[in-house]
């Protein structure tokens, strides 16, 4: 037998990957169905660093946030009816800079 996992695709649009920010940042991502399967997303989710998990119905998350100075990860998760789920960071590296 050959079992086929198939998970939501997750684009994350802000934070830009590398980015500087100051003050608050605006979080903005969406989850779309796997191209195979087609079921729909459910639920999305987003950590900073090791943070808390902060959850949000459907399929587009929109959030703001304002962490401390350095540099920091995004996690943003997606799972679908099936509860298979992607996990996404590498878009999500930026810096926060001391103000001046």
């Amino acid at each position: 037998n050959i079992t086929v996992v198939v998970v939501p695709v997750i684009t994350v649009t802000s934070p830009t990957s590398g980015g500087k920010y100051s003050g608050s940042v605006l979080i903005q991502a969406s989850a779309s169905p796997d191209p195979i399967a087609n079921l729909p997303v459910v639920a999305m989710w987003y950590k900073l660093d090791s943070g808390t998990n902060k959850t949000v119905a459907g399929s587009t998350l929109t959030a703001t946030i304002t962490p401390s100075e350095g540099a920091h990860t995004l996690y943003v998760y997606a799972n679908d009816t099936e509860v298979m789920w992607e996990a996404r960071a590498c878009h999500s590296r930026w810096t926060t800079p001391h103000p001046s």
